[in-house]
């Protein structure tokens, strides 16, 4: 490893990483290695979501002054 690195040769981590930077390649490359991510949403977004699923669920009854069954 010591010799490839004065040579000058990337890493396979850095050849992966260097891959996902270009945005040509990201999906593709992340398809191929399984690599799933997950965006970043705002936290209100976020709360609207948990709110959404609250009210799929039942578990919550009321919102903004409607009463849901």
């Amino acid at each position: 490893m010591t010799k490839r690195d004065k040579a000058g040769h990337n890493t396979v981590a850095d050849s992966l990483r260097e891959l996902i930077r270009k945005e040509d390649n990201r999906r593709p490359v992340q398809k191929l290695f399984g690599l799933t991510v997950e965006p970043e949403v705002s936290p209100t977004l976020a709360s609207l979501l948990l709110a959404i699923d609250q009210v799929q669920q039942g578990s919550l009854r009321l919102v903004s002054g409607i009463d849901h069954p």
